[in-house]
């Protein structure tokens, strides 16, 4: 077996490293996106939940936090409904007859600009949610 060149051997381990450095950095970037847009959208839920809750004349704390859990509640079931999508159903059986030409690094970056992108709508609906509310139906009297 002829021996490849030092030259050689020491180009594939740098190609390598570097290879890790960047994905390992994407990553990095992509988590800390997804963290600061968790962050807006634990704000941005405590806020909708604000605005629903002082729209009303009477009882606005109180009301406020039980639409903050009535939220969560809704939440909860979206979450739970869509794990039972993709356990065992149609889309399931879909994913499974699907066989992506993609290596696990950019599984991985694929799944994380999934959970962005879930996460902007999760934000943006809050949003909405908030500015209808305190646009139409403020109550602070």
């Amino acid at each position: 077996m002829a021996r490849l060149p030092e030259s050689v051997l020491d180009y594939a381990v740098r190609i390598n490293h570097l290879d890790l450095v960047a994905n390992g950095a994407a990553f990095a970037v992509e988590l800390l996106l997804l963290c600061v847009l968790g962050s807006f959208g634990l704000c941005l839920r405590f806020y909708s939940a604000m605005s629903i809750g002082f729209s009303f004349p009477n009882h606005k704390g109180l009301l406020s936090v039980a639409f903050y859990i009535a939220t969560g509640i809704a939440l909860q079931i979206q979450g739970g409904l869509g794990m039972a999508l993709v356990t065992d159903s149609w889309f399931h059986r879909l994913l499974l007859g699907w066989e992506p030409n993609v290596s696990v690094v950019a599984g991985m970056h694929l799944g994380m600009w999934f959970l962005i992108v879930l996460e902007l709508i999760y934000c943006a609906v809050f949003y909405f949610l908030t500015v209808y509310f305190l646009q139409k139906h403020l109550n602070l009297e």
